[in-house]
């Protein structure tokens, strides 16, 4: 037998480049794959991808302006200017939300909805549709009083409860996740007890629920009405909060930083999104998009408009 003849030098050097190309390749594509994916993987993280939600806020949008012309700016302005006759004519059962071109109607949503989802995520779909029939107009009771926009009311409602189905929700009639507090000087060892927590006056009792914490603790309210009204008197009596209320009015858009949306002008709804999360409402990351894709896909702004318009 003749001996094996040595590969060149060359040879052995072109082996060695396209086993360093194969391997480069094999390394640089996943990343490429991932950062060119970046987005949709996020939004499968976040949990985005098992709502069902559009995940963008519409280019077409138009403001209150746009839609009603005039006479909303002259309502709106009406709306958050006056107070007491609101209330008023609430408590007297004497204000009614008129028809109009924008009132938010289930079966023309349904029907939009069916064009865009498939049978898993239309199910979901009518969970949040029964959500929003249930308990709109105390949504609308909330934002006569206090001026926070119904559709954040309600698309926060949606999140928190899962849609009114959560354990915590059926349990607690906590539809917004709000928490007891803990005591000065309670224990951070594990050995927390029910009363090293207080709750709001509004509340009942505190629920053990692990959320942050292990120990963490959810208020108790006799029916989802006072639910409703406690996140009101959060939102209107904090700090924290309550700015919001005069910064972003119904119908108008507002100028944000392009990190949340990818654009830099959005609707108030998405505007106050932003508020809340840059408050501190929730630790989600994507806590924004998600209240605001919710909003965006039930055209909860439709609701804002019909109350804005009959300020008497």
């Amino acid at each position: 037998m003749s001996p094996r003849s040595k590969p060149s030098p060359s040879s052995t050097h072109t082996q060695a480049l396209l086993r360093g190309i194969i391997l480069g390749l094999a390394f640089f594509i996943p990343i490429l794959a991932v950062v060119k994916n970046a987005a949709t993987i996020r939004t499968w993280m976040d949990g985005l991808s098992t709502l069902p939600v559009v995940n963008s806020i519409s280019r077409d949008f138009k403001t209150g302006l746009d839609v009603a012309g005039e006479l909303f700016k002259e309502k709106s302005d009406l709306f958050y200017q006056s107070d007491t006759s609101l209330i008023w004519s609430i408590e007297k059962n004497e204000l009614t939300i008129p028809e109009t071109e924008y009132a938010w109607h289930r079966q023309d949503l349904e029907a939009k909805l069916n064009q865009k989802f498939g049978h898993r995520k239309m199910n979901g779909a009518h969970r949040f549709l029964d959500y929003i029939e249930r308990y709109r107009s105390l949504a609308i009771q909330e934002m006569i009083y206090s001026h926070i926009p119904a559709s954040i009311k309600l698309a926060q409602g949606i999140l928190e409860s899962d849609a009114g189905k959560s354990y915590l929700a059926r349990s607690t009639n906590n539809h917004f996740g709000i928490k007891c507090l803990k005591k000065k000087g309670s224990m951070r060892d594990g050995l927390l007890t029910d009363s090293d927590f207080s709750h709001n006056r509004m509340a009942i009792d505190c629920f053990q629920q692990t959320d942050d914490h292990e120990w963490d603790r959810f208020e108790v309210y006799t029916n989802i009405a006072d639910s409703y009204r406690r996140h009101t008197n959060l939102l209107t009596q904090s700090k924290r909060y309550n700015w919001m209320i005069d910064a972003y009015h119904t119908g108008i858009d507002y100028k944000v930083s392009k990190k949340w949306f990818g654009k830099e002008t959005v609707p108030y709804y998405a505007a106050w999104t932003i508020g809340l999360k840059e408050s501190g409402y929730a630790t989600s990351k994507r806590y924004a998009q998600k209240v605001a894709y919710i909003i965006e896909t039930y055209e909860l702004w439709r609701i804002d408009y019909s109350v804005v318009s009959a300020v008497p």
